[in-house]
């Protein structure tokens, strides 16, 4: 097992990354992690002054400051790229490195990791769950980049976004047309939105329209293909959002012939992915002028409000390093966990991934009977036929001593049964579904109210009891999430 002791040291590492100005962990958060038991808190120079962090803040605040020229890296090492190899090689044996992504290692990365035994965990593998929201980087930094798609392309379009009318003068809003409405396609739509502007949005799935139209934008529905349908209607809008990752550099969303359609100012703003572009002019990090068309591309837009980013990023990590250093555990770090299993990438030097050497892995060490049973693929099916046999063994029982025992244990077990089973699934379920799952679970808990109130006079005083508390807190959640659902729909609809 990996055992925290409790007088463990944290270093917050200075980015190498070329362009990169965001840190992985702010001053005003070092308190909360001395909260949770961390004895020393170390920070490399100048490792927060991009994000607008001097080292004064960090000492202020708690902090040590690392000036020495060979610098050993111990315990734990916080960073949002994984480091270069040359501080990589003066991590300490045992310690730990938490990141934001795991790039392809090379053969001396992995040498190194497996001799010292380093453990690597990488947040953006945090399983979208309930339990995992106030840790989920990518969701952030998400927002944070539909925020700088609006910024960006309103500066550098350079005339007036809203609509405007004033005596004689009439100014129409730009029309914007954003493809993708994923978290960062949709907080461009609300900014957009915000100035008045016109705003046109495609999406492959056809699920969110009615979201897209309850926000005020207007769902475009392409039959042909998007390709072709750009060609034709190009002309019509004024900004163009691509908030969609590019599959492959063999074919552009936006080629040269659509380009040379244009008659226009108009920009473009095009998210430049590791699989290339989505314009065939798009140049990374950098804006690209061709006639009157300025074309944005950037990798990572987040990075231009480092700033906020960097607050959110370690708001996230104070909460993930809660989770694995919990002394609810007994300082010991919880394999069972969903999330800590979903985010170990190495451990103690042993690919998590790696099957042939899972034996050997502490957070491997099942139940013989789960692995007899290879319970491990556990499914809803198993559940039912288990409860199916019970069932069936409680009724030979029944029909041999006719006793009502048996009935209250039959019930109890579907009770418990279920109970785990809604807790099974509901925690896995990602919390995009939350608005609709709560309108559902108020119409089945009204359902079973009624049950509870057909039941409270058939079980005597205690089933009436019992039938009345279930009835009082299945209540409770029906007129809370009322009111939740009823606040959503005012925020959306604008009233």
């Amino acid at each position: 097992m990996l055992i925290f002791n409790y007088m463990l040291s944290i270093n917050i590492l200075k980015e190498d990354k070329i362009g990169e100005k965001r840190v992985s962990l702010i001053p005003k958060d070092l308190f909360l992690i001395k909260n949770i038991g961390v004895n020393n808190i170390f920070f490399e120079k100048n490792c927060g002054l991009l994000s607008g962090f001097s080292n004064n803040n960090y000492i202020n605040n708690g902090a040590i400051l690392l000036e020495s020229k060979n610098i050993i890296y111990k315990d734990i090492n916080l960073s949002i790229n994984f480091p270069c190899f040359e501080k990589f090689k003066c991590f300490e044996k045992n310690s730990i490195l938490i990141c934001l992504n795991l790039p392809i290692l090379d053969k001396y990365y992995l040498d190194f990791i497996k001799k010292n035994k380093i453990s690597i965990f990488i947040l953006s593998k945090i399983p979208r769950i309930s339990r995992a929201q106030n840790m989920d980087f990518l969701t952030s930094i998400s927002y944070v980049s539909g925020y700088r798609f609006f910024i960006e392309s309103i500066y550098h379009y350079d005339g007036f976004i809203g609509g405007y009318f004033f005596s004689n003068i009439k100014i129409n809003p730009l029309k914007i047309f954003i493809i993708g409405a994923g978290i960062s396609g949709l907080s461009t739509i609300s900014f957009f939105l915000s100035l008045k502007s016109e705003v046109y949005v495609y999406d492959i799935n056809l699920d969110i329209k009615d979201y897209i139209e309850s926000l005020g934008a207007k769902y475009i529905k392409i039959r042909n293909s998007l390709y072709l349908f750009l060609l034709e209607n190009i002309n019509k809008f004024d900004i163009i959002i691509i908030s969609v990752n590019c599959n492959s550099n063999s074919f552009f969303l936006i080629d040269k012939n659509i380009l040379n359609k244009i008659n226009k100012k108009i920009v473009i703003v095009d998210f430049f992915s590791k699989n290339g572009s989505n314009c065939e002019l798009s140049s990374l990090n950098k804006v690209v002028k061709y006639k009157d068309i300025k074309i944005i591309s950037y990798d990572d837009f987040s990075n231009l409000s480092p700033c906020i980013t960097s607050l959110l990023y370690s708001n996230n990590l104070v909460n993930y390093l809660k989770l694995i250093l919990n002394k609810k555990n007994k300082n010991f770090l919880n394999f069972n966990d969903f999330i800590i299993k979903n985010t170990i990438f190495f451990y103690k030097g042993i690919l998590y991934l790696n099957k042939k050497n899972s034996k050997k892995n502490d957070f491997n060490k099942f139940n013989s009977f789960f692995k007899k049973n290879n319970f491990n693929k556990f499914n809803i099916n198993n559940y039912f036929f288990l409860l199916l046999l019970f069932l069936i063994f409680l009724n030979c029982i029944n029909i041999i001593y006719n006793n009502y025992i048996v009935i209250f244990l039959s019930n109890f077990f579907i009770f418990i049964l279920f109970s785990i089973i809604g807790y099974k699934k509901i925690i896995n379920i990602d919390y995009s579904f939350h608005t609709p799952l709560i309108s559902l679970t108020n119409a089945l808990s009204g359902m079973i109210s009624i049950g509870c109130l057909l039941q409270s006079n058939t079980n005597g005083s205690l089933g009436n009891f019992f039938s009345f508390l279930s009835f009082f807190l299945l209540n409770i959640n029906v007129f809370t999430g009322f009111f939740i659902t009823r606040r959503m729909l005012k925020m959306l609809f604008n009233k």
